[in-house]
């Protein structure tokens, strides 16, 4: 018997083993450290979207969606699956880093390729009609090509409807005024009518100050040009713009396309040569800047600057088209004029700013050899954020970029700036201005030390915010410095970082506040501030007590600074500030910061465009090859309808505020925003598991004040004893109730969610699982009546059904009375009461047993033809035979009774030993 428990004890554990063993390897698998070999092959550590190399395992991803990824060697692809309610106009865009060449390819839930992009560096674009489904997004080397791995993004967004479209109108009026009223704090110095460009556009942009509905503050030719501030009311900002390379026409012509075809309409200068326009305004074509037929008469020149938005292309738009105006000319006393044409075909598609009865419906075509095209950079405006993305910016560079401060190799330039706010805030971001593309690192300094929490590279010239990956906090009443260093991009190359200082008859509010703004090149340490020289770095943070919206600047429109008190200023800033180091002298400075952007404000206020070119940039090659040779956003349906800007030079406002319309239809209008809370439905779970169970675990995920996060998607991770729970899914999205994991035996299981918009932003849930325990335990029947003999069944019942417990103990008060074995058996022995008690851990359940004497039938003594016992009976026979017999029969029998009752004996007390059951 032993033997037999013994065998069946390790049958038990080698099974129990085996099964442990095949549920645990999943686990060690998900969890396990890679090998040397397996980093080496795919170097894919951090990479939360891994393994995703084929449309079995790709990533599955929310749609609208805008996140960061990396390919890891040139073999590597990348593969996101995404779903589609509804029929969509697809938009997709991949920003491939600039030393690789990727391409992306759309394809259906089977895998079969609907289209693919151009392929490049840098951005490429699918645009396209798709009815409801499951699609997959593909990532890879165009050629094979690959220089290290390195970040790309890749968008996912829907074009706005139409109606939408049409009906999207914002404010012009509010950044004219923003920029010429010197009451808003940051005006230059032009004036309502002495036009603009686009530093100026982003620099209202920039502050947060709009844009904002045409209905909050509309378009007005008469004065009084007052600034009304209606920030609070801007439905988005524009947190990104790009400044494209002006170097030479063929390169200019190629990154336009590009940057057009890939983000939308963009911001450009031209020349409104009125001779020059053909009848009706739908073409132009200047063919020198010292053109032969200047519109002039009594002394009055009525050509000037004018700045438009490019919409698209026609390679071959004939060059025959662009024949001047000889009539006009003539009114001007050119009766001989002979306007020159192109050399070749091809023309830009522009939208301008005089009304629908102007040109092609409000539409014009510009040569691609006009001689002004090239006068500034051109702009593309990305309203890419919602307001809550952040509440509170820091900024010194009050103005905006004005100019640029320029170098050669490498060199650091930092701000410091003062939470006086009274609590504390997260540092969510950082965003920089640059004259052309360069490699960037970001640290920030606190009384606590210094980290560096953001780095990368820009093709192109622009501002640009950077989100950071760093939980960083701003401590209330303390100062931090935040340092930008530049790098070229190519050996040898140059670099600038825009900046606000004042220029004669540009901007003159810049005030020279020392410890506030350096530039560090070498062993040089040089104030900035101390010359009024500000570079355009600024920090976005939040207070997640209050949902107001606030600036901290160095100084506002009066002047003043801020905070108010020098000592605070001094005090707070010295912890993190940087004394100088052999500083340059203010002629050094002059040249790095003088000459680095040109402007011509010559007859801006004929119809408002100031050029401004920003010197540099020169050589970066267009990042999309093959485009097609035409492309027109009208045939999207993404341009909002023409607007007038009337007899008032402010055409620069119309053509940014057209960039940024186009930019939000392009995008569905799907401006985001960023988690600040992550929320789980539960903190803490507390499981019980029965006998030989499994159960899944499931949790949701929510956003606290989140809009439309750049995607909705949640990455799971467990930590604790993970050998406890089968892990079911890594990843899920914002309220989908997710079976995370399943519980296996018990433990303590961290089960942590963090936003795929922002890893910073985490949530916990602790779950620990026990072994389902005994609750109650009953005994039926709960009484029994026997006689001597007899046998009876007890049964107990232990609740819940599967319930992990040890084993049932049974034992009786009075075993001579009735005795109880393992299995719950009652037998009686002799009459009188006893107690059957059984036994689970702590819990015990009774039943009463009664024995009673058998009843012998009438004038029998024993009851029975034994009754009495084997003596009784054998007395009872030998009174037959006479006294002598019957006394030795009754001797006999006493004899074999004696042995009879140890026998019985013996074996009650072998029925009396207490017994177990499993």
């Amino acid at each position: 018997m032993n033997d037999r428990r013994t065998a069946r004890c390790v049958v038990s554990f080698t099974f129990a083993f085996v099964v442990l063993v095949v549920l645990c390897c999943p686990i060690a698998t998900a969890f396990a450290e890679p090998t040397a070999a397996e980093t080496t092959a795919n170097s894919r550590a951090g990479d939360r979207y891994e393994v995703n190399d084929s449309f079995k395992d790709a990533t599955a991803i929310s749609f609208p969606t805008r996140f960061d990824a990396t390919l890891h060697h040139a073999a590597d692809v990348d593969v996101y699956s995404f779903t589609l309610d509804n029929a969509t106009s697809l938009a997709c865009t991949l920003t491939a880093p600039n030393s690789s060449d990727y391409r992306m390819r759309l394809c259906d839930s089977e895998g079969g390729q609907l289209q693919e992009s151009a392929g490049g560096t840098g951005s490429q674009s699918i645009r396209k009609e798709v009815p409801s489904g499951t699609y997959f997004a593909v990532i890879e080397s165009a050629d094979g090509s690959f220089e290290g791995a390195a970040a790309y993004t890749l968008s996912l967004q829907r074009l706005m409807s139409p109606g939408a479209v049409a009906s999207l109108d914002l404010s012009e009026m509010n950044m004219l005024t923003a920029l010429s009223d010197h009451d808003s704090g940051f005006a230059w110095d032009l004036g309502a009518n002495g036009g603009g460009n686009f530093l100026m556009s982003q620099a209202y942009f920039s502050r947060w100050a709009g844009p904002v509905a045409e209905e909050i503050d509309p378009y007005r030719e008469e004065k009084p040009f007052e600034y009304t501030n209606v920030s609070a009311s801007a439905p988005y900002y524009v947190q990104n713009a790009l400044y494209l390379p002006i170097d030479t026409r063929e390169n200019y012509i190629d990154n336009l396309k590009s940057a057009v075809f890939c983000y939308g309409a963009a911001d450009i200068f031209v020349e409104s040569a009125l001779l020059y326009w053909t009848p009706g305004d739908k073409n132009l074509f200047v063919d020198k800047n010292d053109y032969d037929y200047p519109a002039i008469k009594e002394g009055t020149l009525f050509d000037g600057g004018h700045i438009v938005t490019v919409v698209g292309w026609d390679d071959a738009y004939s060059k025959d088209n662009f024949t001047g105006n000889p009539e006009a000319a003539k009114a001007f006393g050119y009766a001989d004029a002979v306007f020159p044409k192109p050399l070749k075909d091809g023309a830009f598609i522009v939208k301008n700013s005089w009304g629908s009865d102007a040109g092609d419906q409000g539409y014009f075509y510009l040569s691609y050899e006009d001689a002004f095209m090239m006068s500034n950079n051109p702009a593309v405006f990305m309203a890419d954020d919602l307001p809550d993305s952040y509440n509170r910016q820091y900024s010194n560079d009050v103005f905006g970029m004005v100019s640029t401060l320029d170098g050669k190799g490498a060199f650091t330039t930092a701000e410091v700036f003062v939470n006086d706010g009274p609590r504390d805030e997260t540092l969510e971001a950082v965003s920089f201005q640059i004259g052309e593309g360069a490699r960037y690192s970001i640290s920030v300094k606190t009384e606590e030390g210094e980290q560096v929490v953001a780095s990368g590279e820009k093709r192109y010239g622009g501002f640009y915010t950077i989100r950071l990956k760093s939980d960083l906090v701003v401590a209330s009443g303390k100062a931090f410095r935040v340092d930008v260093t530049l790098s070229p991009l190519e050996s040898g190359g140059t670099i600038s970082i825009g900046c606000s200082q004042n220029i004669d008859d540009l901007v003159s509010g810049v005030l020279k506040v020392e410890g506030r703004a350096f530039e560090i090149e070498g062993d040089t340490i040089t104030d900035l501030g101390k010359a009024g020289i500000y570079p355009c770095i600024r920090a976005y943070t939040n207070d997640v007590a209050t949902t107001t919206h606030s600036e901290t600047l160095l100084f506002d429109a009066a002047g003043v600074r801020s905070p108010a008190t020098e000592e605070d200023i001094l005090e707070a800033c010295a912890s993190v500030g940087l004394v100088e180091q052999s500083p340059q002298s203010s002629a050094e400075l002059a040249l790095k910061t003088q000459g680095g952007i040109t402007y011509d404000t010559e007859q801006a206020d004929r119809f408002g465009g100031v050029a401004a070119s920003i010197k540099g940039g020169w050589g970066v090659t267009a990042p999309l090859s093959g485009l097609p040779t035409r492309f027109d956003l009208r045939e999207e349906g993404t341009m909002t309808p023409v607007r007038n800007q009337g007899e008032l030079g402010s055409c620069w406002t119309f053509a940014a505020m057209a960039c940024a319309e186009n930019y939000l239809a392009r995008t569905g209008g799907n401006a985001t925003n960023y988690p600040t809370a992550l929320f789980l439905d539960a903190s803490s779970k507390a499981l019980a598991l029965g006998v030989g169970e499994e159960v899944p675990v499931a949790l949701s995920a929510t956003y606290a004040d989140t809009v439309n996060p750049t995607t909705t998607r949640i990455n799971w991770t467990i930590s604790g004893d993970v050998d406890s729970v089968r892990v079911n899914q890594t990843y899920s999205f914002i309220g989908e109730s997710t079976p995370v994991v399943t519980a296996l035996k018990p433990g303590v299981v961290f089960l942590e969610a963090a936003s795929d918009a922002d890893m910073n932003i985490k949530a916990q849930c602790r779950l620990e699982i026990t072994e389902q325990g005994v609750e109650s335990l009953a005994i039926e029947p709960g009484s029994l009546a026997l006689k001597p003999d007899e046998k009876s069944q007890l049964k107990a019942t232990i609740t819940p059904e599967n319930a992990v417990h040890g084993d049932v103990s049974w034992e009786s008060s009075q075993p001579e009375v009735a005795s109880v074995n393992a299995e719950g058996m009652v037998v009686a022995y002799a009459p009188g009461k006893t107690v059957i008690t059984a036994r689970v851990g702590e819990l015990a359940a009774t039943a009463s047993v009664t024995v009673t004497k058998q009843m012998m039938p009438p004038g029998d003594t024993g009851g029975g033809e034994h009754a009495g016992g084997d003596a009784a009976y054998l007395a009872k026979v030998g009174d037959g035979f006479g006294g002598a017999a019957s006394c030795l029969m009754a001797s006999v029998a006493a004899a074999c009774g004696a042995v009879g009752m140890f026998c019985v004996r013996k074996q009650k007390e072998e029925d009396r030993r207490p017994s177990r059951l499993r």
